[in-house]
């Protein structure tokens, strides 16, 4: 495991409201009752407790771009973190999956903004609020064939020995290669942790201030128990995203019925009998891009309506007249 001090990107998760329902998502969507919505103030206190840290402070969900004051949160971060308007995506491009790859993609050292988001309607209402701002931008609208990973199968209803886990626990490809988060309810070393003890009713994370981030895997503590609830780490079942459907274990199943999940209530959860699973029959994931992947990790169809202009304006400036043209009409 790793300190999130050494982590490239902290996530700080804005809502939980998302308009997809992805087989096995990490971030638990479509099994809240009810949604949330960070408040300005946390947002603000999240950002102030990352001065002195250099990665990428990143804004994810849910989907973050249908938060209400999304413009407003961007404007804040752009003014303490980012400090200039950037420069992307200034110029029509053909290719933007190319584009957002080569100037938006993970390996770009110098951001310090970012934005994961799944393509759809909000990228489009703010995108160029979002192209001043974020530098790194993750973006994947989850309609192209890429396999999720289980991720409430615990290992104690697999029968998986404890020691065993612990070592797989830290070798975890989540926590060493994503993002330690900051939610509503505090600071969590894993977003996964973080999304777990919103879903389920946990008692929160560490206190919002400077210097949070600053701790070693010892100094976990309590947080460690929503591992023993995550299977991430673990060889167990994977999906195909659009399938909608999530892996779970009968345990798992009564907590999410406890917790009225719309997911679970609608059968969008396939119960695993834990006499049939068979370790050897599965592989966990080991870097950062196997969520993603199912072959050529791409992470969005270039057709995808959403990054397309709606209409375009002639302005005749020596007429001062406006002509309204519908697409392909110029």
């Amino acid at each position: 495991m790793r300190s999130p001090k050494d982590a490239r990107n902290i996530q700080i998760d804005i809502t939980n409201q998302c308009p997809n329902r992805c087989s096995n998502c990490t971030r638990l969507c479509g099994h809240h009752k009810e949604s949330f919505f960070m408040d300005f103030e946390t947002f603000k206190r999240a950002v102030d407790s990352l001065e002195d840290w250099n990665g990428v402070i990143g804004i994810i969900g849910g989907e973050p771009t249908i938060h209400p004051e999304f413009e407003r949160f961007a404007g804040y971060l752009s003014e303490k973190r980012v400090r200039k308007q950037v420069d992307v995506l200034r110029r029509p491009t053909n290719e933007f999956q190319k584009y957002m790859r080569h100037h938006m993609s993970d390996k770009r050292g110098d951001a310090k903004a970012g934005l994961w988001s799944s393509l759809n309607y909000g990228y489009y209402k703010h995108m160029e609020v979002i192209n001043e701002v974020f530098e790194k931008q993750l973006l994947n609208d989850h309609n192209n064939a890429c396999l999720h990973q289980a991720a409430l199968m615990p290992y104690r209803e697999l029968g998986i020995d404890e020691t065993k886990f612990i070592e797989m626990r830290d070798k975890c490809w989540i926590q060493n290669t994503w993002s330690p988060c900051i939610t509503p309810k505090g600071a969590f070393f894993c977003e996964v942790a973080g999304a777990l003890d919103m879903t389920f009713g946990g008692p929160g994370g560490w206190k919002i201030e400077k210097g949070w981030y600053d701790r070693a895997p010892s100094e976990f503590g309590e947080q460690l128990k929503w591992c023993e609830m995550c299977s991430l780490c673990l060889n167990v079942p994977q999906r195909i995203s659009t399938d909608g459907r999530d892996d779970v274990t009968p345990g798992t199943y009564k907590e999410l019925l406890r917790i009225e999940s719309p997911k679970a209530l609608q059968g969008k959860v396939v119960v695993h009998d834990p006499r049939d699973y068979k370790e050897e029959q599965y592989h966990t994931f080991t870097g950062k891009n196997d969520y993603m992947d199912a072959g050529d990790n791409k992470r969005f169809d270039q057709s995808r309506s959403n990054i397309n202009p709606k209409r375009f304006y002639v302005v005749d400036i020596r007429q001062e007249k406006i002509e309204k043209n519908s697409v392909g009409g110029v």
